[in-house]
């Protein structure tokens, strides 16, 4: 009997060594391509209420009053941000099924050599990468002060400033 447990034993902790059959579950990168594309999907079912809240708006134009351009370019850049969302909706399902199939192959690369998977090197560099891709490029965000430095001073401006270095430079003398 001891030997027919034994063996038991060993032969299910030999024969437990399979590969998964959906590691891609197991994959943060996969997880937060899935994440990304659920909530660019919730963003669109949001913008296609506020487009559908448009014809009302449309009826209760007031003629001549300027509210007929305000309307349509509010109109016109909601249909705008809605075919952005829906073009990042598509590149993140794309990005999620592209991943799912190479996250399958590491893995069993993974499984074949006994490494660790997922490599959380991997994650890192997903991580940094996406940051990098979100910031925000304009150099008038990142140096404000540049803006007004070169900004053109009106005679008044310029006045006041020669005023002032006139008194600093009489109470220097005094």
């Amino acid at each position: 009997m001891k030997l027919f447990f034994q063996t038991f034993i060993i032969l299910s902790l030999i024969g437990c060594h399979k590969p998964l059959t959906t590691p891609e579950e197991l994959d943060p990168i996969y997880k937060e391509w899935l994440a990304d594309y659920e909530n660019t999907e919730k963003k669109i079912e949001e913008q296609k209420k506020i487009i559908e809240e448009f014809p009302e708006k449309f009826e209760h134009i007031v003629p001549q009053t300027g509210q007929t351009r305000k309307i349509y370019k509010e109109y016109y850049q909601a249909k705008n941000q809605l075919d952005a969302l829906k073009q990042k909706a598509l590149y993140y399902e794309l990005a999620a099924k592209s991943r799912k199939y190479e996250a399958r192959k590491l893995y069993l690369e993974a499984f074949e050599a006994e490494k660790e998977w997922p490599d959380p090197k991997e994650y890192e560099e997903f991580k940094l990468n996406k940051q990098v891709q979100s910031v925000n490029l304009s150099w008038r965000q990142r140096y404000p002060a540049e803006v007004n430095r070169h900004k053109k001073k009106t005679k008044r401006e310029e006045l006041r400033e020669k005023e002032k270095k006139k008194a600093e430079a009489s109470s220097e003398h005094h």
